[in-house]
C-alpha cells in the first residue's frame, strides 16, 4: 500500500536529470539507500549502496572490477551460489590463483582458517562465501571475515539467503562487500538487489565502463569522459523498484525494519521448525544410498 501511495501521489522521472520529477526520484532513491544502510547497521559515512537487478548483478560488480593479478588469489567455498563461482573466470583471465575451501560431511566449511593462512603466504586477494547456503541452509562462520582480512584478503559475503531470517550487522561482521536480493526479504517487487560496500573497498575496484548517471560529462568528439566521484556504475534498476524498497523500509520500520531486526529470532526459529518438520518426515534412505547430513529423530 505504501508503494502504491507513492506512485499515486508522486511524479517521478529520470534520476539523472534536473527536473522536479527527476529530483523527486533522486531523493527517494537516496532515502532507500539510507534505509538499506540502517538495516545493515551502518551509514553513509562509511558505506555505499549500489542498487542492481539482483544478487548476481551485485556479485558481478565485484568480479569485473576487482584487481586480480598473478600475485593474488580468489578463494571460494565449495558451497557457493553459481554467481559467486563465476568470479573465478575473471580471476583466471588475470592470472590469479583460484582455490576452493572444502566442506565436511555435514556440508560445513572445514579447516577454512588454516586454508586461508596457507594461501596468504603467496599474497592476498578475495575471499567469497555465503553467510547461509542457498543449497543446504547451513550457516557458515562469520568469524572468517576477520580471519581473512587480518591476512590481507578482501571479503565478499553473499547474505541473500541469510538476511531473510536473521539480523545482520556490518559493524559486527565488517565484510568489504555484501551482496543481497530484496525479493527474498519482502517478495514484491522482483528485479532489485544491491551491493553494499565500504567506501574505501568500493574505490579499490576498477570501474571497467561508465554509464549515464556515473559521469560528469562524456565527449564523443574529444573521446574523453570524467567520472562522477563516489558513484559506481551498476545495472539500471526501475525507479518503481527503488520506490518500493523505500516504502517497505519506511512503512515502518514496522514492515522491513521490524521483521528484519526485532522479529529475526522468531523468523529464524520458524524456518528451523518448518525445515526440521520436513526432514523428519522424509523416508529413510534405502540400502546403499547415502545418509542425509542430519540425525533423524522423532517429530517431537
Amino acid at each position: 500500500r505504501a508503494h502504491h501511495a507513492l506512485l499515486h501521489d508522486g511524479l517521478f522521472g529520470n534520476p539523472h536529470s534536473d527536473s522536479m520529477p527527476s529530483r523527486a526520484s533522486t531523493d527517494v532513491i537516496a532515502s532507500a539507500r539510507r534505509a538499506v544502510l540502517e538495516f545493515l547497521d551502518v551509514d553513509e559515512s562509511t558505506h555505499d549502496v549500489c542498487f542492481t537487478a539482483n544478487t548476481s548483478a551485485a556479485i558481478k560488480l565485484v568480479a569485473e572490477g576487482y584487481s586480480f593479478s598473478r600475485r593474488s588469489a580468489c578463494l571460494l567455498s565449495v558451497d557457493n551460489h553459481n554467481s559467486v563461482n563465476g568470479i573465478r573466470e575473471y580471476a583466471r583471465r588475470r592470472g590469479a590463483r583460484v582455490r576452493y575451501m572444502p566442506l565436511d560431511d555435514e556440508l560445513r566449511l572445514v579447516g577454512a582458517e588454516s586454508f586461508i593462512d596457507a594461501e596468504s603466504e603467496s599474497g592476498g586477494g578475495l575471499v567469497a562465501f555465503p553467510a547461509q547456503s542457498n543449497f543446504s541452509g547451513v550457516r557458515h562462520p562469520l568469524g572468517l571475515i576477520a580471519t581473512a582480512q587480518a591476512r590481507g584478503f578482501d571479503v565478499l559475503l553473499d547474505i541473500a539467503a541469510f538476511v531473510s531470517t536473521h539480523a545482520f550487522s556490518l559493524r559486527q561482521w565488517p565484510a568489504d562487500y555484501v551482496a543481497m536480493s530484496f525479493y527474498k526479504l519482502f517478495g514484491y517487487p522482483t528485479g532489485i538487489g544491491a551491493l553494499v560496500a565500504r567506501r574505501s573497498a568500493l574505490m579499490r575496484l576498477r570501474r571497467p565502463w561508465f554509464a549515464g548517471g556515473t559521469v560528469l560529462f562524456a565527449s564523443v568528439a574529444a573521446d574523453t569522459h570524467r567520472l562522477r566521484p563516489g558513484v559506481w556504475p551498476s545495472a539500471a534498476v526501475p525507479n518503481s523498484s527503488c520506490l518500493h524498497a523505500r516504502a517497505s523500509a519506511a512503512n515502518g520500520r514496522s514492515n522491513l525494519g521490524r521483521a528484519l531486526a526485532g522479529d529475526a529470532p522468531r523468523m529464524s526459529l520458524e524456518g528451523y521448525r518448518v525445515s526440521w518438520g520436513l526432514a523428519v518426515r522424509l523416508p529413510a534412505p534405502g540400502p546403499g544410498q547415502p545418509q542425509p547430513p542430519f540425525t533423524r529423530t522423532s517429530s517431537r
